[in-house]
């Protein structure tokens, strides 16, 4: 019997908990919603009133992909900071080979 209270009463303590979570999260935005003003309401029927103009969004050729000396410069700083990782890696990896001995 007073496993059933505890457990009631620990369920009853994470339900609240998530309820103040929630609230705490997601009052405010909707606490905003309510308070929209009439000319808000007004500007919003507005644009509604406005013809809508459908633009086409794609190209009819799409623009071919052109590589900038500073791609190619980035590129080759890249390559050259692995070199000079992988000579440092290989340098400690030959210290502990020569300490293990």
């Amino acid at each position: 019997m007073s496993a059933t209270v505890f457990l009631a009463v620990c369920i009853l303590g994470c339900d609240a908990l998530l309820y103040f979570l929630f609230q705490w999260t997601y009052g405010e935005k909707r606490r905003g919603l309510a308070r929209r003003s009439k000319s808000h309401l007004r500007s919003a029927d507005f644009q509604k009133s406005q013809p809508i103009e459908f633009v086409s969004a794609r190209r009819s050729t799409p623009a071919p992909k052109r590589h900038t000396e500073a791609r190619f410069q980035q590129v080759a700083e890249t390559r050259q900071v692995r070199r000079i990782e992988r000579q440092a890696y290989q340098r400690i990896a030959a210290t502990f080979a020569e300490a293990r001995r």
